[in-house]
């Protein structure tokens, strides 16, 4: 088993790696092809957003699906800032 600390790295690259998806698709991507792009199973993906939206980093468009995998995740304006860093 992993050590707690190689956990939580973990889940900081996969963080960044998603901002950077996320950039390179402005128009938003669904967090069922943010799990598939990561090969992570959905609902880490979940879990792992609501820090990003709860922080303003990305937002959530629920109108573009009739399931939360299927709404668009985008960068805000912060979001992309910290992207490009």
């Amino acid at each position: 088993m992993l050590p707690a600390l190689y956990l939580v790295i973990i889940a900081a690259l996969l963080v960044l790696f998603w901002l950077y998806l996320l950039r390179e698709y402005p128009e938003g991507l669904a967090a069922s092809r943010l799990a598939e792009l990561s090969n992570i199973d959905r609902s880490l993906v979940s879990r792992q957003l609501k820090p990003l939206l709860s922080r303003g980093l990305v937002c959530a468009d629920g109108e573009t699906g009739k399931r939360r995998y299927g709404w668009k995740i985008r960068l805000t304006d912060s979001g992309c800032a910290l992207a490009e860093q």
